[in-house]
């Protein structure tokens, strides 16, 4: 999302007359889009603003945009009181007006306002958002988040799930096939839960079903989705739609079944194991890649045990794994955590070390293979 964001931020500053500079010092404008899913991110942007603030003169602007600008908002001026704008993430698709606003008064600015209900205000129209031509692009469907895990901040910096309507989804894909794509990658906070909450809309298994259905779309991938939305319509898709690349992205998280339920992620491992192999049953060959939390509050080594065991028996092709990041806002912040930070690091390195041996032998089986690759900038 952060990235389709970016993509937005430089389509809008284009429409404006701006170019890309060739580097920081070079540039006008400069704007550090931020995630805050964890707090080393978070730390990298201080980290970035105060090498800013000498360079900032002479009408330069420098620009706060996403999550932890939404999360911070004015904190983050009183700290770095050389940044300009502070752009929440319902706000994005506000930058020009909110740069002018700036140039004109001399004045800093806090945008950081929801728009809850409106899909189009949130999420953009095609015409306005367009990203450069390329044979790989993103097309955001949903934004937000209704779930209520207990470690993620998400709910708080992006707000509600708001859905686009299906017509607005397709003709974006046909906008984008007519410049000249190939692949289109469905964007969301919860992806597979578009729609879900609206009576009118239909299910995302068919709204993969009008994406592929547009001439011109050879590959179809989605991002991020949650395991307790993979139902068995989205299954027999896979099964169905030679075009719905063979990857599922699976957040695991934890294995253990304690752990999951002092998370709130709404499944059980058993309960993972099926949606695997319910996949896996509609198109054998399929391949899994996860995210994982090391060290949640309270995780003991048998818990960990316990996601080793599911890492066995899945063999994900890639996992994205971190030690757990207490974000401000949630229940794990209050949690107690009596693990040691050397033990949860030291879970980390088994868990990369188990990983890195399982696609080592994975990798093997595809030597001597031709396969056909979409060659993308």
């Amino acid at each position: 999302m952060n990235v389709r964001d970016s993509e937005v931020v430089e389509a809008q500053l284009q429409g404006q007359g701006l170019q890309p500079a060739s580097g920081v010092e070079d540039a006008d404008v400069v704007v550090i889009n931020t995630c805050s899913v964890r707090d080393k991110a978070e730390q990298k942007l201080y980290s970035d603003l105060g090498r800013l603030k000498h360079w900032k003169q002479n009408g330069r602007r420098v620009v706060v945009a996403g999550c932890v600008a939404q999360q911070e908002r004015d904190a983050i001026t009183k700290r770095m009181p050389w940044v300009d704008l502070v752009l929440g993430t319902h706000q994005v698709r506000e930058l020009p007006k909110h740069l002018e606003t700036v140039a004109r008064s001399g004045e800093r600015v806090i945008a950081t306002e929801w728009k809850h209900s409106d899909p189009v205000a949130r999420l953009g129209r095609p015409d306005t958002v367009l990203p450069r031509r390329r044979a790989s692009v993103f097309v955001t469907i949903q934004e937000g988040c209704d779930n209520v895990c207990t470690f993620c901040v998400v709910p708080f910096t992006r707000g509600r799930e708001v859905s686009r309507p299906l017509d607005a989804v397709v003709e974006e894909v046909r906008e984008h096939v007519d410049r000249g794509a190939r692949e289109i990658v469905l964007l969301g906070q919860n992806v597979n839960s578009w729609g879900a909450k609206f009576d009118a809309f239909p299910s995302f298994a068919e709204l993969l079903y009008r994406v592929h259905e547009v001439p011109g779309v050879d590959r179809i991938r989605f991002t991020s989705p949650h395991p307790k939305d993979y139902t068995e319509d989205l299954a027999t898709a896979y099964r169905e739609l030679p075009n719905l690349c063979p990857s599922a992205h699976l957040p695991l998280q934890a294995g253990s079944d304690r752990v999951l339920a002092a998370m709130r992620r709404g499944y059980t491992g058993a309960r993972y194991l099926e949606i695997v192999a319910m996949l896996r049953e509609a198109r054998p060959d399929i391949h899994f890649s996860t995210d994982i939390i090391v060290g949640f509050p309270g995780e003991l080594r048998e818990d960990f045990e316990a996601t080793l065991d599911i890492v066995r028996e899945v063999r994900f092709a890639q996992i994205y794994a971190f030690v757990f990041s207490p974000r401000p806002m949630t229940p794990a912040l209050r949690m107690d955590d009596p693990v040691p930070m050397a033990d949860k690091k030291a879970w980390l390195q088994e868990l990369f070390a188990l990983q890195q041996t399982i696609q080592a032998e994975d990798h093997q089986e595809w030597v001597g293979r031709s396969v056909d690759v979409l060659w993308t900038d």
